[in-house]
């Protein structure tokens, strides 16, 4: 298997969402490249993304840049799947996007009672990102999770199996390995997927023509997403991160 020339154009390419030509992601790519050859690069920026940029809500949508999830130091399915990209890209890495629609259900926990059952729909939007190794486009959701978030649930779930909250959705927690061997594919929340939306060159050109998260709600709703429940969020995952348990009911 392999991409033809005009192929890796496309998905090589810099976008508004994916500027990877931005001074602050050409800082960091130098950092990814003394890593060895092309395979460890990709793991190198796999592992920069799943551990440096915390599991996390950012203030704006999520077709926000990837310069500015490097900046923000946090992020979530679709906007650390955009950040990846970018670095991907910057190392001369093909990358695509894949969109879904996913059960609310992996997001119980980190968002309040209230808001969970009266303001989340269910189909939640989803991404994650795929990279060409060579020989195929691998998989790279688990890429959404921190380690230490992930080793936080794994403690506060000792007796679970099958997992679904907290940002997570795996048959069998106790088991379940985010780590890339630069080939295979990563998962952490796929086994909530409800419905495939296809697979697009960019994510810009799926927010162009379907809208990002925040598509559909008023000025009110906007708002008050951007400025007090996203950064809600982000403190209830960061308690849980800790090894805490966030009271479900505030």
């Amino acid at each position: 298997m392999s991409t033809n020339r005009k192929e890796d154009e496309v998905y090589l390419a810099p976008t508004l969402i994916l500027d990877f030509e931005s001074p602050s992601i050409q800082d960091v790519l130098p950092d990814l490249k003394v890593a060895g050859d092309i395979k460890a690069q990709r793991i190198a920026a796999y592992l920069y993304v799943r551990d440096r940029i915390l599991l996390g809500y950012n203030r704006g949508s999520d077709s926000i840049s990837a310069s500015q999830v490097l900046k923000d130091g946090i992020g979530h399915c679709n906007t650390k799947s955009t950040l990846l990209g970018a670095l991907l890209r910057g190392l001369a890495v093909p990358c695509r996007f894949h969109f879904f629609r996913i059960d609310k259900k992996v997001q119980q926990g980190i968002f309040p009672r209230h808001i969970y059952e009266h303001h989340i729909k269910n189909g939640v939007l989803h991404a994650w990102v795929e990279a060409f190794t060579g020989d195929r486009w691998a998989i790279l959701e688990g890429v959404i999770v921190d380690q230490k978030y992930l080793n936080s649930a794994c403690r506060l779930f000792p007796q679970d199996k099958k997992s679904v909250g907290w940002g997570i959705s795996c048959p069998d927690i106790s088991t379940v390995n985010t780590d890339w061997d630069g080939e295979g594919d990563t998962f952490i929340q796929k086994d909530s997927i409800v419905k495939d939306l296809g697979v697009f060159d960019t994510p810009d050109d799926y927010y162009t023509k379907y809208g990002d998260n925040l598509a559909g709600m008023n000025s009110i709703k906007r708002f008050a997403y951007r400025h007090i429940i996203s950064r809600i969020l982000t403190r209830r995952a960061e308690k849980f991160r800790q090894g805490e348990m966030p009271q479900y009911r505030n």
